[in-house]
């Protein structure tokens, strides 16, 4: 059986990778939910819709969470 190949190149993080990490080590939300956030905030979006996010909560000062099933 052959060794894993190891990985030869480090591969950078994008914008949204980064604030993605900021978001998760500053909140209360997961990674893949801070990755999301991260999202909609480089889009410019101000309302983020989501079925497990906290209502109303207000990101940064520019994006804001609603519950539909809240």
């Amino acid at each position: 059986m052959k060794p894993p190949k190891l990985i030869d190149q480090i591969i950078p993080l994008d914008r949204q990778q980064w604030q993605g990490h900021r978001l998760a080590f500053h909140c209360v939300h997961a990674y893949y939910d801070c990755l999301i956030l991260a999202s909609a905030l480089e889009s410019g979006c101000e309302i983020l819709f989501s079925e497990d996010m906290a209502n109303q909560q207000i990101i940064e000062n520019r994006l804001k969470i609603v519950n539909l099933f809240c």
